[in-house]
Parts: C-alpha cells; structure tokens; sequence
C-alpha cells in the first residue's frame, strides 16, 4: 500500500513538470504619441479587457513625439521582445508598410 502512494506521488509530480506552463499571452497596443486622452482611454479599455481574459498582458506603449520613425523604434523594440501581437495606431502607413516591405491594402487602414 505505501508503495501504491510512493507511485501515486511520483506519477503526479511527473505530470505536473512534464505539463507546459502556460505563459500569458503579451499584446501591444502601439498609439500615435502618448499622453492622448483618446489613446489613454482606448489603454483603459484593452486593460479591462485583459483582467477579463486573466491571461492577457496589455503592453501600452508608444513614442512621446509622434512621428512615424520614432514609433518604428517602438515597435522593433516590442518585436525584439518578441510580444504575441501588436495592434498599431500608425502614424504613417505608407512608411510603416516600406519599414515592414510588405504591401498595404486600403483595408489595413
């Protein structure tokens, strides 16, 4: 019998480090410039949202001046973190789509 609950034991703490811990998932919301009531409250929103899910980070970033390539900064930066998903509030989309070399189509506006 004591060798039944050694077993039992073993077999559940072996179970339990060979699960994958589940690691939170960590979207940026990237805005034009910060310090804007409307980007500020759009935070507030996605904050909600996040304790809502429970395993949602909301990372609210962007660049004090709001000019595109400071922003690109930001968002190398967040991709170096390597972050799940970054939703942007481009400052200039033409420049941002030549920065990633990909096409833009009207729609991602």
């Amino acid at each position: 019998m004591k060798l039944l609950k050694v077993l039992a034991a073993t077999t559940a703490v072996a179970v339990l480090l060979a699960s994958p811990a589940f690691a939170q998932t960590r979207i940026a919301l990237v805005v034009k410039s910060l310090g804007n009531g409307f980007f500020d409250a759009a935070n507030k929103g996605a904050q909600e949202a996040a304790k809502e899910l429970g395993d949602v980070e909301v990372i609210y970033t962007g660049p004090t001046a709001a000019t595109a390539e400071a922003q690109i900064e930001v968002i190398n930066s967040l991709i170096a973190q390597q972050v799940d998903a970054i939703a942007i509030s481009a400052n200039d989309l033409t420049l941002w789509c030549r920065h990633c070399r990909r096409p833009c189509s009207a729609a991602s506006r």
